[in-house]
Formats: C-alpha cells, structure tokens, sequence
C-alpha cells in the first residue's frame, strides 16, 4: 500500500513538473525575467494542481474541516521551497551553464524531500 501510494505521489508530481517547468519555460524564454520570477510563478500556479490532486488522489482526505489546515501546511512549503530551488537553479546554472538542466535537477532533488514532508507534516 505505501509503494502505491509513494507511485501515486510521484505521478501526480511528475504532472506538476511538466505543468512547472512549461510555466518556468515559457515566462523565463518570453519575458526575458529573472530565475526567481519564472520560478516563483511556476511553483504557486503549478503546486495548487499538485495540493488538490495530493489530496484527493494521493491522501484520501476528504475532511473539507481541515482544507485550511493543509491549504496553509501546503503553501508554506511552498515558500520554503521556492527560494531553496531558485539558490539551487541558479548554482547549478553556473556549474552545468544551462538553466533548463539547472531547473530539472533543483526540482527532482526537491521533490524527494517533499514526498515526506507531504506524508507525515502536510496530509497526516
């Protein structure tokens, strides 16, 4: 049941990157902004898919009572984690001189430590 549930999690995750790094793609090529900005952006518009689909997909929490709870457990992580893979995207940019690869790695070393704070702070 747990290895369904981690399957579960990563696909529902694996959607969320596609939906960042599409967002994170398209601001940072079009609008010529910054790392940060095309990161911020991609994380609050994508992680708001990731939240309802973790929550009713991966978790099974139906208690509308506590949406707020981990509605607001949900979003601080996500600015905990915003700042955290733009330092990374931007160091890794400077190692690897492509920021899209740069993105990629800063989001799959993020996503393993966010599987368990999701599991036993966030859903629990």
């Amino acid at each position: 049941l747990e290895n369904m549930k981690f399957f579960v999690y990563s696909n529902i995750q694996l959607f969320g990157f596609i939906f960042d790094f599409l967002i994170f793609y398209l601001i940072y090529e079009n609008f010529y902004s910054s790392i940060l900005f095309a990161n911020t952006c991609s994380k609050l518009i994508s992680s708001f898919f990731c939240f309802m689909a973790h929550r009713h997909i991966t978790f099974k929490k139906t208690n509308y009572k506590k949406i707020n709870k981990s509605f607001i457990k949900y979003y601080s992580f996500v600015l905990v984690n915003i700042p955290i893979t733009t330092l990374m995207t931007w160091l890794l940019e400077m190692i690897f001189s492509k920021i899209f690869l740069a993105k990629i790695i800063s989001d799959i070393l993020y996503f393993i430590f966010g599987y368990y704070l999701s599991k036993k702070i966030i859903f629990n």
